[in-house]
């Protein structure tokens, strides 16, 4: 609380000559003037006080924040997009792709005579590189008894041998049409033909490329991405 000081003069001495009246009259007036003083001091204390007042303590700020989210661990990019069946891919993800290979319909990696792996997109026809590759393989593998009608058993079980083997390389059905020299049953002389298998197709032996090719072409398209059809023709250049 602030505290007014009042400053107040001591009254005049009354001279003898000063009637009664005035003198009266001089007090009233100095009683007056200090009341008016006495009240003015309280009125500017209680102001005083009134502006002197504690005003409300301010909010407590906090600097606390919420505590930041990690981050997600980033997606691994896909090592096979973009990738379309018969694109050469490593080693290693060759190796990955077969060992998790469960069945027909899935991707499968395949190594070309060159020694380079490809992809092999599941349940999608064989690309061409790699169709182109099959057939040397196996035409390779049964050249020596295309050119002959003599059965040498040794050949032939390399020959079927072959073919289990790209079958397996593939994750496919293969069936093979074959033009090669075939002995007459009746006695006559060697004559080429053009045969397929009948496990599956009900078979096929005849002078005509296009009909053993429609054979087999039927059963591969019942399941294009599962079935491939081999053409070797022994005969050849």
């Amino acid at each position: 609380m602030f505290t007014l000081a009042i400053e107040q003069s001591s009254p005049a001495r009354q001279s003898p000559a000063d009637s009664p009246s005035e003198a009266l009259t001089d007090r009233n007036s100095m009683i007056t003037k200090t009341s008016s003083l006495v009240v003015l001091a309280l009125v500017s204390a209680i102001a005083l006080t009134g502006c002197t007042a504690d005003a409300a303590p301010p909010k407590p700020r906090s600097d606390a924040s919420a505590p930041a989210q990690p981050s997600p661990p980033p997606t691994p990019d896909d090592p096979l997009e973009g990738k379309v069946s018969g694109d050469p891919i490593d080693a290693e993800l060759a190796s990955t792709i077969n060992q998790s290979w469960s069945g027909l319909a899935d991707d499968k990696a395949y190594q070309m005579p060159s020694g380079e792996w490809v992809y092999l997109k599941g349940n999608e026809p064989l690309p061409t590189n790699v169709h182109d590759a099959v057939t040397g393989i196996l035409l390779e593998a049964g050249r020596p008894q295309l050119v002959t009608s003599r059965y040498d058993e040794s050949a032939t079980i390399r020959f079927n041998e072959a073919q289990k083997a790209q079958a397996q390389a593939l994750g496919r059905h293969i069936i093979i049409v074959i033009h090669a020299m075939n002995s007459d049953p009746n006695g006559g002389p060697d004559h080429p033909l053009w045969s397929t298998g009948t496990a599956q197709t009900g078979g096929y032996s005849g002078t005509s490329e296009a009909e053993a090719r429609a054979v087999v072409q039927s059963w591969v398209d019942k399941s294009p991405g599962t079935r491939a059809m081999v053409v070797l023709d022994g005969l050849a250049g």
